[in-house]
């Protein structure tokens, strides 16, 4: 079997001969490109083999779910931090029963209570608050008006405790893990749409 690296070059240069083909402009097309992007994702996920998977801002954790079919003996973590998506996930699904750990929680570059921005409206319309597309950061949209909620948030090397070498982070990550400041750095990045 050839090393991890050589496999995850050719999945790069399979994207970079396939980005051509898509024009992004298209709705179609983008469509199809994240498609693609996806695939190449989970792709790259088989090659590492990661002993444990982290979704970060996971919603309903559709991730960690595809994940675990692939990864039957994967530790998977969810977190989620907005209240209004914990309270209707965990009614819809058995995460004990999926193997899935599913934590109200935010990831964050240190442990605290963070306010956290629940997008309630745009341009006067309301939304439903079992959304995604929320934030620890206030965004800059015009119109939109928020509910700010308090969350807790933890670092990943305090939850693991440091004990794991190898893993995969899907999610937003960029205020859970700073720069090359923990195994977990070099693993970090932005969530698929499964």
């Amino acid at each position: 079997m050839a090393p991890v690296a050589e496999i995850v070059r050719m999945h790069e240069l399979r994207m970079q001969a396939h980005a051509g083909f898509f024009d992004l402009g298209d709705p179609s097309d983008k469509r199809r490109s994240a498609a693609a992007l996806v695939d190449l994702y989970f792709a790259l996920l088989a090659a590492l083999n990661p002993p444990l998977f982290i979704e970060a801002g996971a919603r309903g954790a559709a991730v960690s779910f595809r994940v675990r079919k692939l990864f039957p003996d994967c530790r998977i973590v969810a977190f989620e931090p907005n209240p209004y998506n914990i309270e209707h996930y965990r009614q819809r699904f058995d995460y004990g029963k999926k193997r899935v750990v599913y934590e109200h929680l935010a990831l964050a570059d240190m442990p605290a209570e963070l306010p956290f921005f629940v997008r309630k409206s745009v341009n006067g319309v309301s939304l439903p608050m079992v959304i995604g597309r929320n934030s620890l950061l206030k965004r800059t949209e015009p119109n939109t008006v928020y509910e700010e909620v308090q969350v807790r948030a933890v670092r990943l090397d305090d939850y693991f405790h440091r004990t794991q070498r190898t893993i995969a982070v899907s999610g937003s990550t960029s205020k859970a893990v700073p720069a090359r400041s923990s195994p977990a750095a070099s693993a970090c990045s932005d969530r698929p749409r499964s």
